[in-house]
């Protein structure tokens, strides 16, 4: 299974764009959303979209798909 991360060197800039309150705000999501997002937690791709489309960015500019490793025992 695949999660849906941020890349870290993307989105360091963002923080730098305003308060969390802000892109919640202009994207309709929470800011605690917003805030794990960009902190790299697992996020939909709703999520990634929407950030995405606020500052014009591809998905592969913000965020990636990072698969699970499972150990079976």
């Amino acid at each position: 299974m695949s999660k849906i991360v941020a890349r870290r060197e993307a989105v360091y800039g963002l923080y730098r764009y305003g308060d969390f309150v802000v892109i919640a705000r202009k994207t309709g999501l929470s800011a605690p959303t917003v805030s794990r997002a960009l902190r790299g937690e697992p996020c939909t791709i709703s999520t990634a979209r929407k950030i995405c489309d606020l500052f014009g960015a591809k998905f592969s500019d913000f965020f990636e798909l990072k698969k699970e490793v499972r150990i079976h025992e």
